[in-house]
């Protein structure tokens, strides 16, 4: 539960949790972008949602922002919910026999290979470049992230083909 609780939205999230997770009854959504922004229209930039058993707190603004991130780990984790979104949006094939808590993902000790995994991921995106070598840049740094992140968990072949653009 959310405390003090924001104004609740009512929108669709646009994945499917995992099996294990509690069953999710949203139902789908032809447009959950434009979903939001209405929501975000009428209850400003930040707002929560239900969706299942689970309370989710949106926040665009950037005081929003910096004051979630502001707020203790163990108050409200960060790394937890990037996870239960990254958990929400994959396949589970992805996290069988994987580490997958945040600290376990994204140590110290990983920098060199994070590097690696994004110089790996620039070249990959770069080559899937039109002819006229033109991107949309929002759409572009986002996948080019999700590849990142993917590449940097699980290698090269989670972040590439049918599963990754899934």
């Amino acid at each position: 539960m959310i405390r003090p609780t924001p104004p609740m939205a009512e929108v669709s999230l646009p994945w499917d949790a995992p099996a294990e997770d509690p069953p999710i009854t949203d139902p789908p959504s032809a447009n959950p972008v434009a979903d939001f922004a209405a929501a975000r229209a009428v209850h400003g930039d930040t707002f929560g949602v239900t969706s299942g058993e689970m309370d989710y707190l949106f926040t665009f603004s950037p005081t929003g922002i910096r004051s979630f991130y502001a707020v203790d780990e163990t108050v409200a984790s960060k790394g937890v919910a990037d996870w239960r979104m990254l958990r929400r949006n994959v396949g589970d094939e992805l996290f069988r026999g994987r580490r997958t808590l945040p600290h376990d993902m994204f140590g110290r000790s990983d920098v060199e290979r994070y590097r690696d995994a994004l110089s790996w991921a620039i070249r990959t995106e770069l080559d899937q470049l039109d002819v006229a070598g033109e991107l949309e840049i929002f759409a572009w740094t986002r996948r080019l992230g999700h590849r990142l992140g993917l590449a940097s968990w699980g290698g090269p072949a989670v972040a590439t083909g049918e599963v990754f653009d899934r």
